[in-house]
């Protein structure tokens, strides 16, 4: 926004979103260029700052990938204070062309664009199948580093004040919410804590006590059941997650994270492992009702997703990973 959506390179001024006719879509022809390059052996690269500071807004300028190579094939004469000064005089040169109405709507966007980054860290999307996956795990032993996570994420995004940019948006987020309190509340009744390993884990009752027979097989059903529905609720907070993604990408950035493309996890089965990229289909996310409408929806959603690994109700199960059940079985 800063830079009018074109090249920074003295002179030069190329659009970097072309609208391509024929497809109807939008084409980015930009670089986040370093000033100090990324590395230490590139273009600028030696330099005190961090890979932090490298890879922060004051060190990145926007090129047309022609200018990109230019300025990195000749870094004597494009040397640091020379881009700074060329970013410096094109970003002012369009923010004196900015109306108040730009201004707003810039200042909304930039807040969206803040809280985008602020979730990305939260939720910790490059070390996805790390810590969603351990709730697909039959031991269900869960960090408690994972379990805070959640119960922030929920809290953070709960008492967001919107800004009223790319509009779409918040509800992709609260659909994610919805989730990320259902599990974290899941976890917290179903779980017990283990003060030793700084963990949470699911000790079944037949397990804990000897049981009679018929005892015994109610216990193993809750259980497995049990294990099946936090498996489905991994996917569907991974589901939700790519869902995020996917807005981000249709509405800011084509290119946000591409490198990292969709989320996945990881499921151990028999002698190994599979892995699930959960997606919603399209049908799912159209019109006004968000997919995830609530746990007792969802027992009977999840068999219509594109993956699922349990079905149908267990009412022992049920109490044990809800926090408030009332006399109509309601939440």
């Amino acid at each position: 926004m800063k830079s009018g959506g074109r090249c920074a390179f003295d002179g030069c001024r190329r659009r970097l979103a072309i609208e391509v006719e024929q497809s109807g879509r939008t084409s980015i022809v930009s670089q986040e260029a370093h000033i100090v390059a990324e590395t230490a052996n590139g273009p600028r690269g030696a330099s005190p700052l961090t890979l932090k500071e490298r890879n922060s807004y004051s060190n990145l300028m926007l090129l047309c990938l022609e200018h990109h190579k230019i300025v990195d094939d000749d870094p004597d004469t494009f040397t640091v204070d020379a881009l700074l000064a060329m970013k410096a005089a094109h970003e002012e040169r369009f923010e004196s062309l900015h109306s108040p109405t730009d201004e707003r709507r810039e200042a909304k966007e930039l807040l969206m664009i803040n809280i985008i980054d602020e979730w990305e860290e939260r939720a910790d999307i490059e070390h996805w199948r790390y810590w969603a996956s351990s709730f697909l795990g039959y031991r269900l032993w869960i960090d408690d580093e994972i379990v805070d996570r959640l119960h922030s994420l929920d809290l953070w995004l709960y008492s967001r004040s919107w800004p009223g940019a790319y509009s779409t948006l918040p509800s992709v987020f609260e659909n994610m919410r919805r989730i990320v309190s259902v599990l974290f509340s899941a976890t917290d009744c179903a779980l017990d804590r283990r003060a030793d390993d700084r963990a949470r884990e699911y000790i079944p009752d037949h397990k804990r006590d000897l049981l009679t027979q018929g005892h015994y097989q109610d216990s193993v059903a809750e259980a497995q059941w049990i294990r099946d529905l936090f498996g489905d609720l991994a996917l569907e907070l991974t589901r939700a997650a790519n869902w995020v993604l996917d807005e981000i990408r249709l509405s800011v950035d084509p290119q946000y994270q591409s490198d990292l493309g969709v989320l996945i996890v990881e499921r151990e089965e028999g002698l190994g492992s599979s892995y699930y990229r959960p997606r919603y289909e399209p049908a799912q996310t159209a019109g006004g009702d968000l997919p995830f409408r609530g746990l007792r929806e969802f027992l009977v959603d999840r068999s219509g997703r594109d993956y699922s690994i349990g079905e149908g109700c267990n009412d022992d199960g049920y109490k044990r990973v809800t926090p408030y059940v009332f006399d109509d079985g309601e939440e």
